[in-house]
C-alpha cells in the first residue's frame, strides 16, 4: 500500500506546560517492499537516421490517426519509462492493448440466424405491421433488431494475439506455449486489480513478481508491434 498522507485521531495532554499529542493504539509502516532490479532499458532504440527515408509517411499516418493513437502512445511511453509499481505497469499494459483493440480492430458480427429463425422474425415483423397500432410498432420492431454483443477482454486479447504475423508471433510467444491460459491469467489479473475482490475468486491471476515483469514486457512489445503497424514503421523483434 502507498499513501500521500495519513490522518490520526488524537488526544491531547498537558505535560510541563506543553501540549502533547497522544495517538491511541498502534500503527505500522512498511518501510520497503521486496526489491529486485531489472534492466529498465530493454526497449528498441529509434533514431531519426533509421526512419528518415520513411519519416514523411510516418508523420502522415500519425496525423491521420492521432486522435486514436495519442492516448495509446502516451500511456505506452509512461508504462515503458515510468517508475510505477509492477502491478500497475502490468494492468496498464493490459488496458493499453484493450484501448488499441477498441480503436483499431473490427469486431462486427453478422446476425448468424438460421433459415427458420429468419422466417420467424419476418413473420413477426409482418404481424407487427398488420396487427399493431402504428404508434407502438417502432417499439416492437426494435425488439427484433439484432444487437451485436460488445467483445469482452478475452476476445480482444485473442484477436490481438492471433492477428500478429506468424514470424513475429513465434518470437514474441516463445515462452508462452499456451496462449489461452495466458489470456485467462491476464483477464483475472486485470479484474482483480480493477475490482479489488477476494483473491480466491481469481486463482489464475499473476502474482509472482518475475512472471509479472516478463508478462508486462510481452504486452509492451505486442503494443509496440501494433503502434509500428499503424505508423507504417518496420517492426523488428529484438529479444533483449
Amino acid at each position: 500500500m502507498s499513501f500521500t498522507d495519513i490522518e490520526f485521531l488524537v488526544d491531547y495532554k498537558i505535560i510541563e506546560e506543553k501540549r502533547l499529542s497522544l495517538i491511541r493504539g498502534k500503527y505500522f509502516v512498511q518501510h520497503a517492499r521486496k526489491y529486485k532490479a531489472w534492466n529498465k532499458f530493454t526497449h528498441q532504440e529509434i533514431s531519426l537516421r533509421k526512419i528518415e527515408s520513411n519519416f514523411d509517411n510516418i508523420l502522415n499516418h500519425w496525423f491521420d490517426k492521432s486522435e486514436e493513437l495519442e492516448f495509446i502512445v502516451r500511456e505506452f511511453s509512461k508504462n515503458l519509462h515510468g517508475d510505477l509499481y509492477l502491478e500497475d505497469q502490468l494492468v496498464d499494459a493490459i488496458r493499453n492493448l484493450e484501448v488499441y483493440s477498441r480503436n483499431f480492430m473490427n469486431f462486427k458480427k453478422s446476425e448468424n440466424l438460421s433459415d427458420g429463425e429468419q422466417k420467424a422474425r419476418e413473420a413477426l415483423l409482418d404481424f407487427i405491421k398488420t396487427s399493431i397500432l402504428q404508434e407502438f410498432r417502432k417499439k416492437f420492431e426494435n425488439k427484433l433488431k439484432f444487437k451485436a454483443k460488445r467483445p469482452v477482454l478475452a476476445e480482444r486479447l485473442k484477436k490481438l494475439f492471433d492477428s500478429i504475423d506468424e514470424s513475429n508471433k513465434v518470437k514474441l510467444f516463445s515462452k508462452y506455449s499456451d496462449r489461452e491460459l495466458l489470456i485467462k491469467k491476464l483477464v483475472e489479473t486485470r479484474n482483480y486489480h480493477t475490482h479489488g475482490d477476494s483473491k480466491h475468486k481469481y486463482p489464475l491471476m499473476i502474482s509472482d513478481f518475475n512472471e509479472m515483469y516478463e508478462t508486462k514486457l510481452l504486452l509492451q512489445e505486442i503494443l509496440r508491434f501494433y503502434i509500428y503497424k499503424e505508423l507504417d514503421m518496420k517492426y523488428v523483434y529484438e529479444n533483449s
